[in-house]
């Protein structure tokens, strides 16, 4: 499992990861959506802007993994 952040270092670790045809059993990411209701906030625009995009075209890719999405407001 990798948590993944959208930052430098978990970015490099997912592409590292991809390159080595390495397969990925689970990504997740933290986010903090339900308590603000805003994805663009301080906890949440970096998941929005960067992980989500990034899971969508490792899907379109073919690259077969779970995600999850967690919210600790709950």
């Amino acid at each position: 499992m990798l948590f993944y952040s959208g930052g430098s270092d978990s970015h490099n670790i997912l592409n590292a990861w991809i390159d080595a045809d390495c397969k990925i059993d689970e990504i997740a990411a933290i986010w903090n959506y339900e308590a603000s209701s805003d994805k663009q906030d301080h906890c949440n625009a970096e998941i929005t802007n960067v992980v989500l995009p990034d899971i969508q075209l490792l899907l379109n890719r073919g690259i077969e993994f779970n995600f999850r999405l967690i919210d600790i407001s709950r």
